[in-house]
């Protein structure tokens, strides 16, 4: 039997929003019933979360009605702070905080605005990138730090992906990769970036024959799901991928000669004091073409020799792989092991497994188009970085996905997003990677 008329909601509707639970940002719709939410649940209509929520998400309703929510403006009324000390906040009106807050600012802003320090948190994606920022550049303050985060997050991991990536983060090709180590992160499995949208292709991967090796201390998230969990004493992990490294470059000889010779300064010269040998005349960083048997800038180079012992200028030079493949040569697997816990077979057999996984040479079809095809990638994060030598830490394992040629081909390691076209009607924002005067890639 049909409700009365006088009997239904005032209001019914489902609002198309996005969870503000995280810094991913799912999209959603709100159920909405005469003022009060009564559902979230996820968009399908989006591909940010494709329909699906996590808990977290699902909890925000809680967040919204939490009797004990911050609903007035507080102000500190006890002057001494420390551990333990009492704020002894009081409760005043939205109009006295107001009036005091643009009094402050005001005379900040004719003093020094450089005086106005923004503290935001990578958990909350509208606090952090919306309004503040923007007001803060207005007021006339470059001064901002990211509380939370950018205590424990990515600092040396973001480097790294920008440098090699021209990017912010890192996940494995899920749709294409065969083999995915980790290394002490768990992206696509409980944690990182894009969470919601990685967990599903993570999940997908994984029934499709994805081997998931991760090297963590801890069998947690992404570990629970591998096909190999290798625990590892914290802090170690750089000493466990160069020992990879040695496999790959002095042992087993599974490289990528082409990408390291036109994708990477792989055969710049470095000289005795560990810089380039540039160019007298443009400043170029110098390769030796084999073809013209004589050193040249990079950019007129037919062909790069990846290897050998050269005088350019009277100054004995190698070209910096040979000088990679020479400084690994000292961690062998079994010289690792009593840094790193990891049995000398299992590094041996990992580094061997992820070389000829790459299937260095292969391609594939897509669109159209031939393309790389190298099924593998290194994956690090937090747990890699949250270390003394972070940023070294980072690079060793990055090495691992440069040497096999890897970096940001189909299967690989893959930086998102390098690229961006911009909104269909506007083309804004755009950005992609360029080269800077090194022939390097810098960020867009």
């Amino acid at each position: 039997m049909a409700m009365p008329q006088s009997q239904l909601p005032k209001e019914d509707r489902w609002i198309p929003s996005a969870c503000n639970m995280c810094y991913n940002g799912c999209s959603i719709k709100v159920h909405v019933v005469e003022g009060t939410v009564v559902k979230i649940e996820g968009n399908p209509d989006s591909v940010i979360g494709s329909g699906k929520m996590c808990p977290k998400g699902l909890s925000g309703i809680m967040t919204l009605y939490d009797p004990h929510r911050v609903t007035k403006p507080l102000r500190r009324t006890n002057p001494i702070k420390g551990k333990g000390v009492d704020p002894l906040w009081k409760e005043i009106s939205w109009e006295e905080a107001m009036e005091e807050a643009c009094r402050r600012l005001k005379e900040i802003h004719d003093e020094d605005p450089r005086q106005l320090f923004y503290q935001g948190t990578t958990t909350c994606h509208s606090v952090l990138l919306g309004l503040p920022v923007s007001f803060l550049h207005a007021f006339g303050s470059p001064n901002m730090y990211v509380a939370g985060g950018g205590l424990h997050c990515g600092n040396a991991a973001h480097t790294l992906n920008g440098l090699y990536h021209a990017s912010w983060s890192l996940v494995p090709d899920f749709e294409f990769a065969e083999m995915a180590i980790y290394f002490g992160c768990s992206k696509g499995h409980s944690a990182g970036h894009v969470g919601n949208a990685n967990a599903q292709l993570a999940a997908a991967a994984r029934e499709r024959g994805l081997r998931l090796v991760v090297v963590d201390p801890m069998n947690n998230f992404a570990a629970s799901k591998s096909v190999e969990w290798v625990p590892i004493i914290p802090g170690t992990d750089a000493a466990m991928a160069l020992s990879m490294l040695h496999v790959l470059l002095n042992e087993a000889e599974l490289f990528d000669r082409e990408y390291l010779k036109l994708k990477t300064n792989g055969p710049y010269l470095i000289g005795p004091d560990g810089r380039y040998i540039r160019c007298g005349d443009t400043g170029k960083p110098m390769v030796w073409d084999p073809t013209q048997e004589r050193a040249v800038p990079f950019n007129e180079a037919k062909d790069f020799a990846l290897e050998g012992s050269f005088k350019v200028k009277d100054l004995a030079c190698t070209p910096s792989f040979s000088l990679l493949r020479e400084h690994v040569q000292q961690y062998t697997p079994e010289a690792t092991y009593d840094i790193t816990g990891v049995p000398a077979n299992k590094s041996r057999r990992l580094a061997r497994d992820f070389g000829e996984t790459a299937r260095i040479g292969s391609t594939i079809q897509l669109e159209g188009q031939t393309l790389p095809y190298r099924p593998v990638s290194a994956i690090y994060f937090r747990g890699v970085q949250g270390h003394k030598n972070a940023v070294y830490n980072c690079t060793s394992i990055e090495l691992l996905n440069q040497v096999v040629g890897c970096a940001d081909v189909v299967g690989g390691a893959l930086g998102f997003n390098p690229v961006c076209h911009g909104h269909p009607e506007s083309g804004r924002p755009f950005y992609t990677p360029k080269a800077d005067e090194d022939g390097l890639m810098i960020t867009g």
